[in-house]
C-alpha cells in the first residue's frame, strides 16, 4: 500500500476525534492531534516526554519525567482507547492509526480485512428503532441524540451472543427501565411573580447562601434581579442513567430488537415486565426494581455507608469490605456494579436480568459500556471459567472501575466479581 496522502491521514484523524469512544476524552484528543501533526510536520523522531509534557498536558518547564508520570499514563490510555475504537467502532477498509510502545510516532496501517463473524440470525423484518414511551424526558433526549445517531456497530463475537442471546432472543420488547430520583431543580424569577402551576416551587426554602449563588453562576445564568427558588420533579433522571440506557437501546436496535423505555417511577410493580429482557439503570436509594433485586442478592449493595460517612460499593454481611471512588487531579476513578441474573424456565428458556449502577451515574454507562465490549464480556468468561464455572451463572455480580472526566468514562476495566449463585 502507498504512504496514505495528508488529505487520508487528516481523514482518519477525524474519524478518531469525533468518535463516541473519544467525544468527552479532550485531553486525549489533544495528545493525539498534536502527535499526528507533529508526525505531518516530520517532527515525529524528535518528539520526547518533556516537550508532551509542557505543549499538551500544561507542565512546567521544570517537569521531570522521573516524578511525573501522566505522559506515560496518558499514552498507555490512549493506545488502549485506539485498540477500542477500531475494534468496535471504526468503519469497516478504515486507514488505521497507531502508536508502538516505546515510541510517539503514528503509524498508518492499511484496514485488516478480517472475515466476518457469525453473528445471531436477524429477523425478517428490518431493525426497528427504540420505542419511546416517554418523550417527554428531556434528559433522555439528550443522551440519545449523541448515542443513538453515532458510535460504534457491534460485531457479535462468540462471547457476546453467549452473553446476550438471551436478551435478544426476545420475542416482546425489551424493557429498559431507568431510575426517577426526585430533583429540587433550581429557578429564577428575577423580581417577577411566582407562577400558578401544580407542583408550586419551594418559596420558603430558597437556596440563597452566597456559596450556592456562586455554584449556581458558575454553571447557569443569573437575571440582573435574581430570585432562586426550588422546583420539584419526580420525572427527571440522571445523565449517566440516560445514556447508558440510550446506549442500551441503540445496541440492540443494531441487533434487530425493539426496546422500550419505561420510566421506572410509573411501574407500580414488576407486573409491567414480566415475561421481559429488563435492563434497569438506576441506584437503589430511588429505584425500587434495583432495591428488590439487590436485597435479595444478599451480597454486594451501593449507596451510603454511615460507618465511613460516604458512598461506597460494600459487601452486605461485611461492611468492612468495601469499595470506594477516588480523584487524581482532573480525573475521577468511579465504580459502577452489575448484578446478573439469568433464570430457565420449565421450557429450558433463559430468561437473563441486568442492572446497571455505581456510586455515581457514570457507573451505569461504565456497566453497559463494559458488558457491550467483546474483549470485556471474554475477560470476564475466562475469569469464570478459571473459577470452575463453566456457564453463565445464576446471580453474578461485577464491580467495574472507570477513569471517568465530567462524568463520562474514559476506560472501563474489571474490579471485582463475586458468583452468589451458580
Amino acid at each position: 500500500m502507498e504512504s496514505p496522502t495528508q488529505s487520508e491521514r487528516q481523514q482518519a484523524l477525524g474519524a478518531v476525534l469525533n468518535s463516541r469512544i473519544f467525544r468527552r476524552s479532550d485531553s486525549l484528543k489533544r495528545l493525539f492531534t498534536y502527535l499526528v501533526e507533529q508526525d505531518n510536520l516530520g517532527r515525529g523522531n524528535s518528539l520526547g516526554e518533556c516537550e508532551i509534557a509542557i505543549q499538551v498536558l500544561g507542565r512546567m518547564k521544570e517537569f521531570s519525567p522521573d516524578t511525573d508520570s501522566s505522559v506515560r499514563t496518558r499514552m498507555h490510555t490512549l493506545r488502549q482507547k485506539l485498540d477500542e475504537y477500531y475494534h468496535d467502532e471504526a468503519a469497516i477498509g478504515q486507514l488505521r492509526i497507531t502508536i508502538p510502545k516505546g515510541t510517539y510516532i503514528p503509524q498508518f496501517d492499511p484496514p485488516k480485512l478480517n472475515p466476518v463473524p457469525d453473528v445471531l440470525p436477524i429477523p425478517k423484518t428490518a431493525p426497528q428503532p427504540v420505542a419511546f414511551l416517554v418523550p417527554c424526558l428531556a434528559v433522555w433526549g439528550m443522551a440519545a441524540a449523541g448515542y443513538l445517531t453515532s458510535g460504534p456497530r457491534w460485531r457479535l463475537d462468540r462471547e457476546l451472543r453467549e452473553f446476550w442471546g438471551p436478551v435478544l432472543a426476545s420475542t416482546q420488547p425489551v424493557a429498559i427501565c431507568v431510575g426517577q430520583p426526585v430533583h429540587l431543580w433550581v429557578r429564577d424569577y428575577g423580581a417577577n411573580p411566582l407562577p400558578l402551576t401544580y407542583h408550586p416551587p419551594f418559596e420558603d426554602a430558597p437556596p440563597a447562601s452566597d456559596a450556592f449563588l456562586r455554584f449556581y453562576r458558575e454553571h447557569s445564568l443569573l437575571l440582573a434581579d435574581s430570585r432562586l427558588v426550588l422546583h420539584p420533579s419526580p420525572n427527571a433522571t440522571l445523565w449517566g442513567d440516560s445514556a447508558g440506557a440510550a446506549l442500551a437501546g441503540k445496541f440492540l436496535a443494531n441487533n434487530g430488537v425493539t426496546s422500550e423505555l419505561l420510566p421506572e417511577g410509573t411501574l407500580k410493580s414488576e407486573v409491567a415486565i414480566r415475561g421481559r429482557a429488563p435492563l434497569i439503570f438506576g441506584r437503589p436509594e430511588f429505584t425500587a426494581l434495583a432495591n428488590r433485586y439487590l436485597t435479595a442478592a444478599n451480597g454486594y449493595q451501593v449507596g451510603y455507608l454511615p460507618a465511613i460517612r460516604k458512598h461506597a460499593i460494600w459487601w452486605l454481611a461485611d461492611p468492612g469490605k468495601y469499595y470506594l471512588n477516588t480523584t487524581t487531579g482532573a480525573h475521577q476513578s468511579n465504580l459502577g456494579l452489575i448484578p446478573i441474573q439469568t433464570e430457565k424456565t420449565p421450557g429450558f428458556q433463559v430468561h437473563r436480568t441486568i442492572i446497571f449502577n455505581g456510586i455515581t451515574s457514570d457507573g451505569s454507562l461504565a456497566g453497559i459500556e463494559y458488558l457491550t465490549n467483546s474483549g470485556s464480556v471474554a475477560d470476564l468468561r475466562n475469569r469464570l471459567r478459571a473459577e470452575g464455572v463453566d456457564e453463565w451463572p445464576a446471580l453474578l455480580q461485577v464491580i467495574v472501575r472507570t477513569t471517568s472526566s465530567d462524568g463520562y468514562p474514559l476506560n472501563v476495566v474489571h474490579e471485582k466479581h463475586a458468583v452468589l449463585r451458580r
